[in-house]
């Protein structure tokens, strides 16, 4: 017997096996197919992860502070995984915690933009799906979250010499995938790659509010405007895996 809560809450909907296997027949269809797919799904798929904490959480106040931790993590997460590139940010790779509604990502390897290049190109910042503004009330991505995105937007952009520094190691770690090894007579040297180089200059651009073709900085307030509406985008989702689950 399917226990999911879409199946207890919106038994007559479709269900969400089936939507995958259409997904993936689609997934060497036309851009505008997929799209179209995607906005049919949306009409027949009703959001019900915010029963989680209806469920979880009996107790009036626990269940007011478990949705904060959810919201706050949630903006921490987005943004500085928008920041250092990660991707494939699927729901396995996406865990909650029982006790306090708080999210915790696993799973860093398409990391430093590297989910750009995938077979399937991602094409959002970061995981904002309609089952995740289920859970943050009536003013959705407008409420605290947004404000908690733009104040931790706001800190990493000051701190933004010290994150640099940090990861500019990366450019010359001999376990990383993008180092390039040339060989001469006296062995192999190390040098960085250029793309490593490529991905620190576009992680501070992404501190200085130039993003893409941005030539010149944003306000943060802007910012986090344009990746929220990156990230809610139905063009951008429909072309997303399916194995991502654009829909959930």
């Amino acid at each position: 017997m399917d226990t999911s809560a879409h199946r207890r809450y919106h038994r007559g909907e479709i269900s969400n096996s089936v939507i995958m296997k259409k997904a993936s027949d689609l997934k060497s269809a036309p851009a505008e197919e997929r799209v179209s797919f995607y906005r049919s799904v949306t009409k027949q798929f009703t959001p019900v992860f915010h029963y989680f904490f209806l469920e979880r959480f009996f107790d009036p106040q626990k269940w007011y502070q478990s949705t904060l931790s959810f919201t706050s993590t949630l903006s921490v997460n987005s943004i500085v995984g928008y920041v250092v590139g990660l991707g494939d940010r699927h729901l396995r790779n996406i865990l909650i915690d029982n006790e306090t509604g708080e999210l915790i990502h696993i799973d860093f390897g398409i990391l430093f933009e590297r989910g750009r290049i995938l077979c399937v190109p991602e094409t959002v910042p970061f995981r904002l799906t309609r089952e995740f503004i289920d859970c943050l009330g009536v003013e959705g991505v407008n409420g605290l979250l947004r404000e908690q995105m733009e104040f931790c937007m706001q800190l990493v952009s000051e701190k933004r010499e010290l994150i640099l520094t940090i990861l500019e190691v990366f450019l010359h770690d001999p376990l990383n995938g993008w180092v390039v090894r040339n060989r001469s007579d006296n062995g192999i040297v190390d040098g960085a790659n250029t793309n490593a180089e490529q991905v620190l200059f576009r992680i501070e651009n992404k501190l200085l509010g130039r993003d893409d073709q941005n030539t010149e900085s944003i306000s943060i307030e802007k910012q986090v405007d344009v990746l929220i509406k990156k990230a809610t985008n139905e063009n951008n989702l429909a072309l997303m895996f399916h194995g991502w689950g654009a829909w959930l």
